[in-house]
């Protein structure tokens, strides 16, 4: 009797943690694009502050950034120190920029596609917990309505596209932006929606809203721009009329978008041809009505996704060098001791612990600096007080002052 319950133990546990497992293995993230507005560092800051606390983005990415110090200010005093960034690219013109939760994202590399006009910013980042990776690309089309502006506009979309058109089939990938087109048939977005001989790097529209966008009240709840009517630090002034702003995903995403999170932020729907913040708005408060309407002239586009075990990922061997990593700990399922291996890049201080199922702490292993370099912690079944657990789902967190990664144990005794 003893050894049946022994082995009824053993399967509700295995299966507890496949079952668990399968879902810890997808990560959704909610990823935010943003046109500042000839963002120069100076000014807007708490404003912006106020969008971007009231969204919490895991992944921005923001056009019309104009200087280094400029990215370098938005980070530290619209952002709060809260995110990560990269070295700034100066291109030509305005530039796009991004900032990222380190905890939750790991960036990899950058990459950028030359236009007649602005670069396309590209951005590899790796999502630690399930070793899955995804490409963002950050855009800022030609503005202007005639049809030079929209011929330059086709021709950079046609850049992009012979771009995402290298991408294996099934890649995960998100382009996001001020597109600048008035309508869902202009050449420029056709270029990047429609079906060609090469298919994998077709994007599609989320919320499928196809449409003559400009200055049709049909669409009032997906329009970007303007959130304004008055002139006050440049911008446009035209009221909500425009859905210039767009999140596009990859066919192998489409289906991960989480229903009702696309939303141009702030847009209830009720503001055609008005400022964002006249009267009453339903979809925020009269405080980040306000900040929108201060910031930019655009609203920010948000959505979340959720990116699951088979998305596109890098094997140990193929992982770029010099990056901190945590690894699968070995044996696993273990009795009672298990091996915790990881690499810090760099000299920082890096703390080890090991959590519960109820996500409390049970056992620090690692709490110092170290200098960069390749570890391997032991860990013996024991919480902080030398007390054995019982058998059971745990995880084990690397975080140093650049990531936070998490892997998933069984302890089966």
């Amino acid at each position: 009797m003893r050894e049946e319950r022994r082995n009824y133990l053993i399967h509700s546990i295995v299966l507890t943690f496949v079952v668990v497992t399968s879902l810890l293995a997808q990560t959704t993230l909610r990823i935010m694009t943003y046109n500042l507005l000839f963002y120069d560092g100076q000014d807007r800051n708490t404003y912006f502050n106020t969008v971007v606390e009231d969204i919490d983005p895991d992944l921005l990415v923001v056009q019309e950034m104009l200087t280094p110090s400029a990215a370098e200010t938005f980070k530290t005093d619209a952002l709060n120190n809260e995110y990560h960034t990269i070295d700034y690219h100066d291109g030509f013109d305005m530039d796009s920029h991004v900032y990222y939760n380190p905890f939750v994202l790991k960036f990899v590399s950058a990459n950028y596609i030359e236009t007649n006009l602005r670069d396309i910013a590209e951005y590899k980042f790796e999502i630690p917990a399930t070793d899955q990776v995804f490409w963002i690309y950050s855009l800022h089309l030609k503005a202007g309505s005639d049809d030079d502006d929209a011929l330059m506009r086709f021709r950079e979309a046609s850049k992009l596209r012979d771009h995402l058109n290298e991408h294996p089939s099934g890649t995960p990938f998100i382009v996001a932006g001020d597109f600048n087109v008035y309508n869902a048939y202009e050449n420029a977005y056709q270029e990047l929606i429609e079906s060609q001989d090469d298919n994998d790097g077709r994007l599609f529209d989320p919320i499928d809203r196809a449409g003559y966008w400009h200055n049709n009240a049909n669409d009032a709840d997906i329009h970007t721009q303007s959130t304004r009517t008055t002139y006050f630090g440049d911008g446009s002034t035209g009221g909500m009329d425009d859905r210039f702003d767009l999140i596009l995903v990859s066919e192998s995403l489409l289906d991960n978008v989480q229903n009702g999170s696309y939303t141009a932020y702030g847009n209830d729907g009720n503001h055609f041809n008005l400022a964002i913040n006249s009267g009453t708005n339903s979809a925020v408060s009269r405080e980040v009505a306000n900040a929108l309407h201060q910031a930019s002239d655009h609203l920010p586009v948000v959505c979340e996704i959720t990116f699951s075990p088979n998305a596109l990922h890098e094997s140990e061997e193929t992982r770029p060098p010099g990056q901190s990593h945590l690894f699968q700990n070995f044996p696993n399922p273990f009795n009672p001791v298990t091996s915790i291996r990881y690499i810090v890049s760099e000299s920082d201080f890096v703390q080890l612990s090991i959590y519960n199922l109820n996500g409390q702490k049970i056992r620090t292993l690692v709490n110092r600096k170290q200098a960069a370099g390749e570890y391997t912690q032991k860990w013996d079944g024991a919480d902080d007080r030398g007390r054995p657990v019982s058998s059971g789902i745990y995880f084990y967190e690397l975080r140093t002052s650049q990531s936070g990664q998490r892997q998933k144990m069984i302890l089966m005794r």
